[in-house]
């Protein structure tokens, strides 16, 4: 037998997306506020790194899916979180020198 199908909530889905791209324009307008106060690029990723991990610890507690934590390619996981970095890095650059 197959399992049944999801449940799909489509407005909650859009809600959702409306609310992450909400986020990510305070993000964007927060980050060139602060690069126009003197933040350099780093010290600005290390803030936003600092606070995503409460977020993300509170959502793993909640689903006590503590499985997320184990991977069985480290060197893929260390691959894929060196190019978000750079990416993050380059991004958090460009906003930083946007007139």
């Amino acid at each position: 037998m197959s399992a049944a199908p999801l449940q799909q909530n489509r407005l909650l889905g859009i809600g959702l997306r409306i609310a992450a791209v909400a986020c990510f324009g305070c993000m964007a307008a927060a980050l060139k506020l602060a690069s126009d106060a003197g933040a350099n690029v780093p010290e600005l990723i290390f803030y936003r790194s600092v606070f995503g991990l409460p977020p993300l610890f509170a959502w793993i507690a909640w689903n006590r899916d503590f499985g997320a934590w184990r991977t069985s390619r480290p060197l893929a996981h260390v691959t894929r979180a060196a190019m978000g970095l750079v990416a993050m890095a380059l991004n958090f650059t460009a906003l930083a020198l946007l007139p």
